[in-house]
């Protein structure tokens, strides 16, 4: 059921750029209507179906209130006819918004949005883990495509829809380290190899958390798995 409304929050800012990108500007009211039918079509139950509506729309009112959309930007940017390789490993994906912020300078923002729990700061555990690792490979999808190489990655950043205890939305920017964007390219890479030789490492060895993953990662990228 989170999935299924946070598709539709999706499917809702993917309609209000596109509109916007066609010089139209929907009110509030006509963005929410189109949440409405978006949520209306995953076919939940009654009871839950109002529960999600009343949620999604108190989340996307919040979230409306200070985004920013503009003309141009670009929604759901698809990676898999675009020829990106980290190595051997053909990479694919799909990021929710890329900002143009400069068309003369070719400098872009990548935006992720998340409809989960929100947060002001970077943690250290296994959910911020991936959330990095996200971004790191949307940048990777950037620098290495056809249609976008020529380009450079001014910012990435998580948009959280859902309010904090403030009733803000929070924004969450990733702080580029070059030690952990090419540790993401090495493990891409590892992985790679390991799913093309149909080689599937044990895990049982490893815990279930943040420590867990990073020294299961740290083995899979020097050979140890």
């Amino acid at each position: 059921c989170i999935r299924d409304s946070g598709s539709a929050i999706h499917e809702t800012l993917e309609w209000l750029q596109l509109e916007i990108n066609r010089e139209r500007k929907p009110t509030l009211a006509q963005t929410l209507g189109y949440f409405d039918r978006a949520m209306i079509s995953k076919k939940l139950a009654p009871e839950e179906t109002k529960r999600r509506l009343e949620q999604g729309r108190f989340e996307l009112e919040k979230y409306l209130a200070s985004a920013s959309f503009k003309k141009g930007d670009q929604t759901e940017v698809k990676f898999k006819n675009e020829g990106v390789f980290v190595g051997e490993a053909h990479l694919n994906g799909k990021i929710d918004k890329l900002e143009i912020l400069d068309k003369t300078a070719k400098t872009l923002a990548i935006v992720d949005y998340k409809t989960g729990s929100p947060a002001s700061k970077w943690g250290y555990d296994l959910k911020f883990h991936k959330y990095k690792q996200q971004l790191y490979l949307y940048k990777m999808l950037i620098e290495g495509s056809a249609k976008w190489r020529d380009w450079t990655v001014a910012s990435e950043r998580l948009d959280f829809i859902k309010p904090d205890a403030s009733g803000a939305s929070p924004s969450l920017e990733l702080k580029f380290a070059r030690e952990e964007f090419e540790e993401t390219k090495k493990l891409l890479e590892a992985m790679w190899q390991h799913v093309q030789a149909l080689n599937f490492p044990d895990i049982s060895g490893y815990s279930a958390d943040f420590a867990g993953t990073k020294k299961f990662e740290a083995d899979l990228i020097a050979g140890k798995t």
